[in-house]
C-alpha cells in the first residue's frame, strides 16, 4: 500500500503536526495542522493536499479556523474549481493528523466509548461533517511472526440517530488498532 510519515513539534503551547501518506502508485495525501495545547486541543489552521499518481496536486485546501474559512482548489472532471468559503467551524474541528491526537487521548475526551467531533473532508470539494470515533473493544492484529493485542476503533460520519444507521452502512469505515503501549498524550477535547 505505501507508508506514512508523521511528525509533531511542540514549541511553548503551539503544536505543529504533519502527516504524509505515500502510496505505491505514486499518489499521496498530506495534512498539516497547527493547534494550541492547553486544557483542550484547539485547532488554529492547517492544510490538506492530495496528489495524483504523477505527483500533481488535485486538492489543495487551506483551513483557517479562527477566520472560519477554507481556501484553495480541487480538480473534478478535469476542471479546476477554486475554493474560498466561509465555513461554520470552531477550535474543536479536526482533520488529518488531528485524528491521531484525538485517538491517542480517547479516554480523556470521549463520552463512554464514543467521541464525536467536527471535521473538514476533501471529497474532493471540502465538506464539513461530524465524525464519530467509536471504541469497539479488544482485538488481535495478526502479522507475520506473531500477533498483537490491541483495541479496535472505527471512524464513521454521523448526522443524527435516525440517519446514522443507514449512512454508516454505505460509508467507508476507517479502522484503527491501538496496542496496549502508552503513547505520548495531548488532551484533544472538542470545543
Amino acid at each position: 500500500m505505501g507508508f506514512i510519515e508523521y511528525r509533531q513539534h511542540l514549541r511553548g503551547d503551539r503544536l505543529h503536526i504533519e502527516r504524509v501518506a505515500h502510496f505505491r502508485d505514486g499518489s499521496s495525501d498530506a495534512d498539516d495542522a497547527d493547534v494550541k495545547v492547553g486544557a483542550r486541543l484547539e485547532s488554529i489552521s492547517g492544510r490538506s493536499i492530495i496528489r495524483d499518481t504523477r505527483g500533481q496536486p488535485i486538492v489543495d485546501l487551506k483551513i483557517d479556523v479562527a477566520g472560519k474559512r477554507v481556501t484553495g482548489f480541487y480538480i473534478e472532471d478535469d476542471k479546476r474549481e477554486a475554493v474560498d468559503e466561509e465555513v461554520d467551524i470552531g477550535p474543536g474541528t479536526y482533520w488529518g493528523p488531528l485524528f491521531n491526537i484525538a485517538l491517542k487521548n480517547f479516554d480523556a475526551n470521549a463520552d463512554g466509548d464514543t467521541l464525536v467531533f467536527q471535521s473538514i473532508l476533501p471529497t474532493p470539494k471540502p465538506r464539513v461533517i461530524d465524525m464519530e470515533l467509536k471504541r469497539d473493544g479488544k482485538a488481535t492484529v495478526r502479522r507475520t511472526g506473531g500477533s498483537i493485542a490491541a483495541t479496535r476503533y472505527t471512524l464513521l460520519p454521523t448526522v443524527n440517530f435516525l440517519i446514522d444507521p443507514i449512512l454508516q452502512r454505505v460509508a467507508l469505515k476507517t479502522e484503527f488498532f491501538i496496542d496496549a503501549g502508552t503513547p505520548p498524550a495531548v488532551r484533544a477535547s472538542p470545543a
